[in-house]
């Protein structure tokens, strides 16, 4: 469904949020805006997002909340 993790190393880097965040919201967002929301659900700042972190963005932009299970096949 949201299958973004491009290299299948379970994380979501920020070219794969990129796309996954045009894909959600239907528009591109400007750079600015794409390193904002990036730092702010990557919470321990690795440069990555984990599942964990993943369930939080999508349950902000998408309104929804996932299963564990669910988010683990999007990444």
């Amino acid at each position: 469904m949201f299958d973004k993790n491009g290299d299948g190393n379970g994380k979501v880097e920020y070219t794969e949020f990129e796309d996954m965040m045009a894909s959600q919201i239907g528009e591109p967002m400007t750079g600015d805006d794409l390193k904002f929301y990036f730092k702010k659900f990557d919470q321990n700042g690795d440069g990555f997002i984990t599942s964990d972190e993943l369930a939080l963005v999508m349950k902000t932009f998408g309104g929804k909340s996932y299963s564990k299970k669910e988010i683990d096949d999007m990444i």
